[in-house]
């Protein structure tokens, strides 16, 4: 049996495509059920596509298209980039009975979907800074209070600062802090604007 041919640009990796050509019907349906039909990567807009057909075994059912991000991680003993699906928390989900939809569907992506932009403070690519990302996490639960102010400032990390500056509980004299003593201008200026605001 042949398999489903699809227009993959380049910097895309097809893991593995084992979609029939043939459409799914009662008669086909056998050659449709598998965890994942198609599951594609790309390392470089750390996205990951995987097609797959739900319920297996169900003519009833549907197939499923989710794009998640790959969070890249440093590998030290093979001095490469790993990337780690994070699959509770799919960017988009599709849902149709159409083979030819879903193909479409997924095609349309390949061709049109953004770069993933890693939230992570990393020291360098693919190696989280521990310590800032922490403080990362704390503060995008919204527990900004006057302790978690002064160790972020004291991380001197740009991008921690700038997520300070973004925060709805940020206070006027938090503001007048970062306006004054910002870790570089770009901040200065952020916190002044607010203030002006």
């Amino acid at each position: 049996m042949g398999l489903q041919a699809l227009k993959v640009p380049s910097g895309w990796t097809v893991s593995w495509n084992i979609m029939p050509e043939c459409d799914l019907t009662e008669d086909t349906l056998g050659n449709f059920v598998s965890s994942s039909l198609i599951m594609i990567y790309n390392r470089s807009t750390n996205r990951l596509i995987d097609v797959y057909w739900h319920p297996e075994n169900d003519i009833t059912g549907a197939f499923y298209l989710k794009v998640v991000n790959r969070l890249e991680t440093f590998n030290r003993k093979t001095h490469s980039f790993d990337g780690k699906a994070d699959w509770d928390n799919p960017v988009i989900e599709y849902k149709t009975p159409c083979k030819k939809e879903v193909i479409k569907k997924l095609e349309e992506i390949l061709q049109t979907i953004a770069p993933y932009k890693d939230p992570r403070i990393l020291i360098k690519r693919g190696v989280v800074d521990e310590a800032s990302e922490a403080l990362r996490l704390q503060l995008k639960e919204n527990n900004l209070d006057a302790n978690l102010f002064n160790a972020i400032i004291n991380q001197k990390s740009p991008k921690l600062e700038n997520l300070l500056l973004d925060n709805p509980k940020i206070s006027m004299k938090m503001l007048q802090y970062l306006k004054d003593k910002g870790h570089n201008k770009r901040i200065k200026n952020k916190a002044q604007q607010k203030l002006s605001n």
